[in-house]
């Protein structure tokens, strides 16, 4: 059972806001908004945001109806890239080969197409590098492109200081060249969830802001999404016995075991073995033993809880142990 909670999407992207000093606000909504539901989100988000940031052209195309801009963060293929400027999403251009392709389908169409520039500060995963992008200058004058933007992504700005801060001088040292050489100003955005809260330099014109829509990345915000199982079988277990696949899970006392109806089938990892709290009644519970396809395990020794009881696995009323990756918790548990 899962639950989303839009109005607390809406307030997360309010607190941002509130942070920004009012800078842009690009609501990262890629791969179905993290697993809440894109159009819903967005719809949620229309008269907070200023733009919105997809993984695909298709998901683009979904939120034209709330005709603000949307930018692909991810390159397209020449099929999608057509559709793209035909109905004026923003490309992304991360490399020279994108460029050209980007180029020749816009002057097929008689369009010019309106692109942001992805530049790679230190992450090496998408984006032209210092000396790509001197190489690539006379495509990016072409007059089928329209460049409205620049940007980067951190790849540490929760965990490392030195390194974001490095990334960051890169970032505004090229996009500044790039300014000079396009002869423009362009919209320039580098800070994800992370950086928003760590310094407000990194804020330039515009703040992507992914994870903290959803709730997470600053105690403030509000975790939007709740997902619940039934306890289906209760039993109770001596020291020493073994829970689980694997028999990686050994009693340490004697310990009250709730199986609940819910596992890897739908969307746990099995990393979460022994590593999550769920809610069962108001006490804090741990899960042991290994995930199952369609059940897990949990001890429910100082709860108060019986067959057929409503458990929250994750929410807003339970802590997560920090080595539960919440990105990938939430995409893979999405709405039917």
């Amino acid at each position: 059972m899962i639950f989303v909670d839009y109005d607390a999407i809406t307030s997360n992207a309010l607190f941002v806001k509130d942070k920004i000093a009012g800078k842009k606000i690009c609501a990262v909504v890629k791969n179905d908004a993290y697993g809440h539901g894109l159009v819903s989100v967005a719809k949620a988000l229309a008269d907070v945001v200023d733009m919105y940031a997809v993984g695909s052209v298709d998901e683009g195309m979904a939120l034209l109806q709330f005709g603000k801009p949307v930018l692909v963060l991810i390159p397209a293929d020449t099929t999608d890239t057509t559709c793209a400027i035909l109905n004026g999403l923003i490309l992304t251009l991360d490399s020279i080969d994108t460029a050209k392709r980007v180029v020749t389908c816009a002057k097929a169409l008689g369009r010019v197409a309106h692109v942001h520039i992805k530049l790679d500060s230190g992450m090496s995963r998408l984006g032209f590098s210092k000396s790509t992008l001197d190489k690539s200058m006379p495509i990016l004058m072409d007059s089928a492109l329209c460049v409205d933007g620049v940007f980067s992504h951190f790849a540490c700005a929760d965990t490392d200081k030195r390194f974001t801060d490095c990334q960051f001088d890169l970032f505004c040292s090229q996009a500044g060249k790039l300014q000079q050489q396009l002869g423009k100003s362009l919209l320039k955005h580098v800070a994800n969830t992370s950086a928003i809260f760590i310094d407000s330099r990194y804020h330039l014109d515009m703040v992507r802001v992914g994870i903290g829509l959803y709730g997470y990345g600053n105690t403030s915000l509000i975790p939007a999404k709740t997902m619940c199982a039934r306890v289906v079988a209760l039993s109770c277990h001596s020291k020493g016995d073994i829970v689980g696949y694997g028999a990686n899970f050994v009693c340490n006392q004697n310990t009250k075991v709730a199986v609940l109806d819910v596992g890897y089938a739908s969307g746990l990892s099995r990393q979460f073995c022994s590593k999550c709290i769920v809610d069962i009644n108001g006490v804090r519970c741990p899960s042991i033993g290994s995930i199952c396809m369609g059940m897990m395990m949990v001890d429910a020794t100082q709860a108060n809880v019986s067959v057929g009881d409503v458990v929250v696995l994750f929410g807003k009323s339970t802590t997560w142990n920090k080595h539960v990756f919440m990105y990938e918790t939430l995409c893979n548990t999405r709405l039917k």
